[in-house]
């Protein structure tokens, strides 16, 4: 008897290629999907500005050196960082860089230093 391919998919998925139940497989699925749809709900909560802003904190990229970069100040950036992380109810900087990956082709950010989307496949 051979296995149902989603079982299969699932079981690579899980890190258990034997055998993972068809319904565990789809319940996981289904998870997945509704925690990108409640990302992409946060992200849509973020105005023009803080998705300019949000690349260049998911870079690692200093307060003072992103107010360069986009003309504005130190303290506006701050501000932009606070709302950002409040707004995808982040608590932490790892927390908005896991939700930025999980993402990952859903949403239209841009990595400040590529021409790279989040929304483009990788």
């Amino acid at each position: 008897m051979r296995a149902h391919p989603m079982v299969i998919i699932g079981g690579v998925l899980r890190e258990n290629p034997f055998f993972v139940p068809p319904q565990e497989f789809l319940e996981e699925l289904h998870s997945r999907r509704a925690r990108i749809m409640e990302l992409q709900e946060r992200y849509a909560q973020l105005t023009p500005r803080e998705r300019e802003v949000l690349p260049f904190v998911v870079a690692g990229m200093p307060s003072k050196q992103t107010a360069d970069e986009l003309g504005t100040s130190e303290i506006t950036i701050r501000v932009h960082r606070r709302q950002i992380m409040r707004k995808m109810k982040a608590h932490s900087l790892a927390d908005l860089i896991r939700m930025t990956e999980a993402l990952g082709s859903h949403d239209d950010a841009r990595h400040p230093h590529s021409d790279r989307s989040f929304t483009q496949k990788k």
